[in-house]
């Protein structure tokens, strides 16, 4: 049997076996449904509600919404590198860490960010308000479960006015059971 016969198959049972499919998706006009509000925390101009969700099919979803308490804020969008652009901004994250709830698909944002151009340098920004990220999730055990995130992020304004930035606070989250 030749190499080439034998690698396409490997490679597909691979991805089958190890869940490599990227797990739930959503699409834009997705209905979640809110079963738990589990904390709020305010820190550096930057409200950050979590809530346990239910998507269509009954299946939770961690919802984290970061709303800048001040006018003119804005956030930077979630897929910018942690250490910023050039040393510019902070990405706004909702990072699953452990305990009772583990991820079921990539992390995906409400809003799509726009480019600001900063000295040369593009940033991606999300528009001045609210920026919801979701975090499919399952959820196993019985007894009073619970799950950490860690959450990140920095407000600023166009202008250049920076927030000291937040990154990777711990969350501890108590689930509701059922």
């Amino acid at each position: 049997m030749q190499l080439k016969n034998i690698i396409l198959p490997t490679v597909l049972i691979a991805a089958l076996l190890c869940g490599c499919d990227g797990g739930r998706r959503y699409s834009a006009s997705a209905v979640f449904t809110e079963r738990a509000r589990l904390t709020e925390v305010t820190e550096n101009f930057v409200k950050v509600t979590v809530s346990l969700e239910a998507d269509s099919a009954g299946q939770p979803v961690i919802r984290a919404t970061f709303t800048p308490t001040d006018q003119g804020l804005h956030l930077y969008g979630k897929d910018m590198p942690e250490e910023g652009v050039k040393g510019f901004g902070r990405p706004t994250r909702l990072d699953l860490v452990g305990g009772a709830a583990r991820a079921a698909g990539s992390v995906f944002c409400d809003v799509s960010p726009h480019n600001l151009d900063v000295s040369g340098v593009k940033l991606p920004i999300y528009p001045e308000g609210p920026v919801t990220l979701r975090q499919p999730v399952e959820i196993s055990g019985s007894g009073d479960l619970t799950a950490q995130i860690e959450i990140s992020y920095m407000a600023c304004r166009t202008s250049g006015e920076c927030k000291f930035p937040v990154q990777r606070k711990r969350v501890e989250l108590k689930l509701p059971k059922g």
